[in-house]
């Protein structure tokens, strides 16, 4: 079943632009129409809230809907000089919520402008307060600068598709772009390039992806072919082994050889109280490239 995406534009229409006549309500419109379209165009099932609608109103139809994710979209302002980029607020740092946010920073951001903030937890915002979906609050740049609303009023589409792009990697669903064909391409990041089991998350944007991977220890990114792609610094373990017994397989009795040099841990598991080695850092975690199993105490 398709995942609901409740898109709910601001209607601050008395929030005026330094750059084309416009207004918030106007432009978070667009952007929102262009991410509705997109979003549809990728497999999920989306409700925008009429324009000027009240928070209100928008809260109530996004949970009798029975949204999954519930999306705010506005722009930000400040004091005029401050071009400040993309900020994304959520409720709580709940793992979902922090999952979500931390997607659609990673697509929305590198597109804006301005220097963007990390993700922030407000508590005082209705329409993260009282949604009974997951619920990530969109600033899209800064529009009381002319830099930032000049940016705002030229790439409303661009910033629709990224809403969507976010989106995806959220859920893990493949982007497709306008007038192509679906991204061959997800960047999964997981224990090993074969345990699905261990699977956490799944990006089109390789840096979220990333992200996910320094975040949780022990995990690595790997694209659709299974071939490693990022290894987080902490996690890559050099072995500096002499004459250690090496095993073809967890519950071999008798050792095929001993091994001297630098090893790698190939991944975290441990069967049998014995480890995967390899032989380069490179193919930590690569399908085909163990050089076979140690025991666990000359790790």
């Amino acid at each position: 079943m398709a995942k609901k995406i409740y898109l709910s534009p601001s209607n601050q229409n008395g929030n005026s632009y330094a750059y084309g006549n416009t207004n918030e309500m106007v432009q978070c419109n667009k952007i929102a129409s262009y991410a509705k379209t997109a979003l549809e165009r990728c497999g999920f099932e989306v409700k925008k809230a009429a324009e000027g609608q009240s928070m209100y109103n928008s809260v109530s139809e996004s949970n009798n809907w029975g949204a999954d994710l519930h999306l705010p979209i506005h722009t930000n302002a400040f004091d005029g000089t401050v071009t400040g980029g993309t900020l994304v607020m959520i409720f709580s740092s709940a793992s979902e919520n922090y999952r979500a946010a931390t997607a659609i920073l990673g697509a929305v951001g590198p597109i804006t402008p301005g220097k963007d903030y990390s993700v922030r937890v407000n508590t005082s915002l209705y329409e993260l307060s009282n949604t009974t979906a997951v619920a990530v609050y969109l600033e899209c740049e800064f529009h009381d600068t002319v830099q930032g609303a000049k940016f705002i009023v030229e790439n409303t589409k661009e910033l629709g598709e990224a809403i969507a792009k976010g989106v995806c990697d959220y859920y893990g669903v493949y982007y497709k772009p306008d007038g192509g064909s679906v991204t061959d391409k997800l960047y999964r990041v997981r224990k090993s390039a074969g345990d699905a089991k261990t699977q956490i998350g799944a990006f089109s944007i390789l840096e979220n992806a990333k992200k996910m991977a320094d975040q949780n220890p022990g995990y690595k990114v790997y694209d659709s072919d299974g071939k490693l792609i990022y290894t987080p610094s902490e996690a890559v373990k050099e072995l500096n082994l002499k004459d250690v017994p090496l095993y073809i397989s967890s519950t071999a009795k008798e050792a095929s050889k001993a091994v001297s040099g630098s090893y790698y841990l190939w991944s975290d598991e441990v069967v049998s109280n014995r480890m995967k080695i390899t032989n380069s850092a490179k193919n930590i975690g690569v399908a085909g490239q163990v050089t076979g199993w140690i025991d666990k105490k000359y790790i």
